[in-house]
């Protein structure tokens, strides 16, 4: 059985190497990077040297604000905490753990800290279920 887990492993193996492509960057963040922020670093200068508001800007030099989008009301929501991670997943991967990361990285937001901590409670049962199941699993093989 051994000898056959080996040889599987060593063709999985085999054939990812075998897919395996170069890889190339063709994506220069740095310039990217730099022609999207170019237009944005003109309307920073341009409020820094004339000190207006939005509305003041774009009367008096609204071709500045071309092709820029400008939501007012901008909300952050604690659904989502880094990495797009809902702060039940925190709690369910990273325990407790990951409850104190939420704790700290929402400010004590009382709703994502029950999420994440239903989270740590619900990834607690689920490994206390499969540590049961290959525990009796192993006993049921041992007493073989």
């Amino acid at each position: 059985m051994k000898k056959l887990i080996t040889l599987l492993t060593f063709i999985c193996f085999s054939f990812s190497l075998a897919f395996a492509e170069k890889y190339e960057e063709t994506y220069d963040y740095d310039v990217t990077v730099e022609q999207d922020f170019a237009q944005l670093n003109k309307i920073e200068a341009y409020v820094n040297n004339n000190d207006v508001t939005l509305e003041e800007l774009k009367l008096a030099n609204g071709q500045l604000l071309k092709n820029i989008e400008i939501n007012p009301i901008a909300t952050f929501s604690m659904d989502e905490l880094p990495l797009g991670v809902p702060p039940f997943w925190w709690g369910c991967v990273f325990s407790l753990l990951g409850v104190l990361l939420v704790f700290f990285i929402s400010d004590n937001d009382s709703e994502a800290v029950k999420k994440a901590f239903l989270g740590c409670l619900v990834g607690g049962g689920a490994s206390f279920l499969i540590y049961l199941l290959v525990a009796v699993i192993g006993l049921g093989a041992a007493s073989v």
